[in-house]
Formats: structure tokens, C-alpha cells, sequence
């Protein structure tokens, strides 16, 4: 029976998920259920699998793990909570919510609509599917960029990262869900935003690196953008004096959009374990080459 060491913050309901389910945790282990910011301060002499409770991996100091310890994240778990955000804050722009909320005067003016509209995931794997989804739900355009540019089924076009401005071209909503890694980083730059349909919608769900914040603020203030929502920054947390805090037309949400929850991250990482004792490929697993 494998036994398993969990390194967590919230390490209490972990363990209680997962000795319900029968599994044995103990103090070393050969597998590790871990949040990546823990790894370099823990021995990882002789474990051969660790399930980060992240959906990214960019946190994990590479250099402490062994070469032989293969690292799983979580795709398809965070896909929900993401869609969700983006929507929300989507949905709340068209519907006029906040203008609504503040004038509080009986207002005849029509909402936008999403449907026939174009939505462009950059970052088009398992979280960007799920928002793509979505998109379709409401009759939106989707099209997606991902390094490959294989297509997808859930998307009306897929590009490559190498035809960025093909893609960008005409996007009404733009939503970024890109990993941190040396090709993303500042990614999303003015000649990006400058692609996109004028009054544009700019979310960034991945990581901070991936836009450059002073462009997206510029952009912003301009009325290239007509709202820029940022759950992750860079940097991050962003400096209270940053100019970012004063544009009405960006909103900043401190990195809420998607929550590591015990009870989803243990569900996969038990289906994963079946696999492991059955001798089945892992889920999930990280190409350290690429950085997810």
C-alpha cells in the first residue's frame, strides 16, 4: 500500500480527505501531495511522485527535485472556478452592472451582448478549454492560441504561438491563461492590445509575467481597453502606489480567480494514485522543458 506525505498549510483537511478514502499518511513517503512553494524545504531523497496542490508549477525550485521524481499539476480541476470568473466579470460589463449600480436611475439603455462576439484564449489548454466552453454556451466567435496550434473541437480556430498577431486581430475579449515561463513572459504587450478591437476586454487569469502591467494601465487609460480585469499582476502583490489602483477602467482582484480546495485537488489526486498502483501513465504530468 503506498503511504503518502502531505506538505500543506492546510495540511489538517488533507489528511482527513485522505485517510477517509483509506489512504495512509505518513511522515515519509515516496509520493508527496505538496504546494510547490514547500518543495525546497523538505528532503525529496527517494520520492518518485509529487502531486502539486497548484495548477501551476512555476514555484517548484527545479533544481531541488530529483531528476527521477516525476511532478504532476491538476488540469481540468481549475477549469470551472476560471470560467466562471471570466464570465462573471464579462457578463458584468456587457449587462452595464456597475453603471447601473451607481446611477441608480431608471435606465433604458440596451446591454452589449456576448453572442457574435469574439472571445481569443491565449493559453488554449485544459483551464481555457473550460472557458471556451462557456464562450460557445453564449454564441461567442472562439478562437484559440497555443504553442502547438493543434486543433481543438471547442474552439472555431486554433493558432500558433508564432502567428500571435493573426490571432489578436479583432479580438473583442481577450483572456490570457498562459503559464509563467521565459517564451510567456510579456507576452501581452502594447503591440498585442493594440490588435485587439478597439474598447476591448483584457482578463488575465495565468500568471502575472505573462502581461506587461504598464502597457495594460496605459491601454486602459487611452480607451484602447475598456476594461482590463487582473487576477494576477506583475508585480505581484501589486505596490499600493502602483498607477494601476487609480484607472476605473482596470480591475484588480489579488489572485482569487481559482482556490487550491482540498476536496477537488484529493478527488484527483486520488484517481491518480488508482493509476499509480495500477501501472497506468499519471495525469497531468509536468514536461520540466517546457515548465508545465
Amino acid at each position: 500500500m503506498t503511504s503518502v506525505r502531505v506538505v500543506s498549510d492546510r495540511r489538517a483537511e488533507y489528511v482527513e480527505l485522505l485517510e477517509a478514502a483509506g489512504v495512509t499518511v505518513a511522515v515519509e513517503a515516496d509520493v508527496l501531495l505538496a504546494d510547490p512553494r514547500s518543495l525546497h524545504t523538505i528532503d525529496l531523497a527517494g520520492v518518485t511522485w509529487i502531486q502539486s496542490t497548484w495548477a501551476g508549477v512555476d514555484a517548484v525550485d527545479w533544481s531541488h527535485v530529483p531528476a527521477d521524481a516525476t511532478v504532476t499539476g491538476l488540469p481540468g480541476v481549475f477549469g470551472h472556478q476560471i470560467a466562471e470568473y471570466v464570465f462573471g466579470h464579462l457578463l458584468g460589463r456587457t449587462q452595464r452592472v456597475p453603471q447601473r449600480h451607481a446611477v441608480r436611475v431608471w435606465d433604458e439603455t440596451l446591454p452589449d451582448l456576448l453572442g457574435g462576439t469574439t472571445l481569443g484564449v491565449l493559453g488554449a489548454g485544459s483551464i481555457g478549454g473550460c472557458v471556451a466552453e462557456v464562450a460557445r454556451a453564449f454564441g461567442m466567435v472562439v478562437r484559440g492560441c497555443r504553442r502547438s496550434g493543434a486543433p481543438d473541437s471547442r474552439y472555431d480556430r486554433m493558432y500558433p504561438m508564432t502567428d500571435l498577431p493573426g490571432f489578436t486581430e479583432g479580438v473583442d475579449h481577450l483572456v490570457a491563461v498562459l503559464p509563467a515561463t521565459p517564451e510567456t513572459r510579456a507576452m501581452v504587450d502594447g503591440a498585442v492590445l493594440g490588435r485587439l478591437t478597439p474598447g476591448a476586454t483584457f482578463v488575465n487569469v495565468g500568471r502575472g509575467s505573462t502581461a506587461v502591467t504598464d502597457d495594460v494601465v496605459a491601454a486602459a487609460r487611452s480607451g484602447r481597453l475598456g476594461l482590463a480585469v487582473l487576477d494576477v499582476t506583475d508585480p505581484e502583490p501589486l505596490p499600493p502606489d502602483h498607477p494601476a489602483w487609480a484607472e476605473a477602467n482596470v480591475v484588480i482582484t489579488g489572485h482569487t480567480a481559482a482556490h487550491s480546495r482540498p476536496d477537488s485537488i484529493v478527488r484527483f489526486f486520488l484517481e491518480n494514485l488508482a493509476r499509480l498502483r495500477s501501472g497506468e501513465q499519471l495525469v497531468g504530468v509536468v514536461d520540466r522543458s517546457k515548465g508545465y
